[in-house]
């Protein structure tokens, strides 16, 4: 496992998390050190972690992170995805898009609210209820990098064949996914 240097924030705020996760510049394909800062909490936590690489042919492989805490059920499952789509035109920004800033108590960044800032409080809740009820209910991690897109790997669907991530059943405490939008 690798060995991390304490975090400079506390991964139980989620506003600090998804500060630090805006300030990873994970324009697909990229990871951007999204995957890594994600991993980094997590294995600070007792998390196993693995960093799985999706191919497919004419796409760019696709990082993505899957971590795991617990063996039995019930299994909580959080699924998201890190990537953003490009800034575009850098000089139309009023504020860094990659800053992570608070401003008038709004977080400005790419990614704050689709999806870094839900994937944040997502995983500052889980932690918080590991740290508060220790032994109870595994939990799964898998934030989709990679967006779903027409001949890209999707992450859902490989988890869940491989024998990861749990079917549905009543092992299944909650899950929480989300579709990522397309820019057209």
């Amino acid at each position: 496992m690798d060995t991390f240097a304490p975090l400079a924030f506390d991964p139980l705020d989620p506003v600090a998390l998804t500060q630090a996760l805006v300030r990873c510049p994970s324009v697909t394909p990229a990871e951007g050190g999204a995957l890594s800062l994600i991993a980094e909490v997590l294995a600070a936590e007792g998390f196993t972690v693995e960093r799985p690489v999706f191919s497919a042919p004419g796409t760019p492989d696709i990082e993505n992170l899957y971590a795991r805490i617990g063996r039995e059920g019930p299994v909580f499952v959080i699924a998201g995805h890190t990537d953003v789509v490009p800034v575009g035109d850098a000089g139309a920004w009023t504020r860094d898009p990659f800053g992570g800033t608070v401003s008038d108590g709004v977080l400005h960044g790419r990614g704050a609210c689709d999806m870094k800032g839900g994937l944040a409080a997502m995983i500052a809740a889980a932690l918080r209820f590991r740290r508060e009820n220790p032994g109870r209910a595994g939990l799964d991690r898998l934030p989709s990098y990679g967006r779903r897109r027409r001949g890209r790997p999707s992450t859902a669907p490989s988890s869940c064949s491989n024998g990861r991530m749990p079917a549905a059943s009543a092992s299944t405490i909650a899950c929480s996914a989300s579709r990522p939008t397309r820019r057209r």
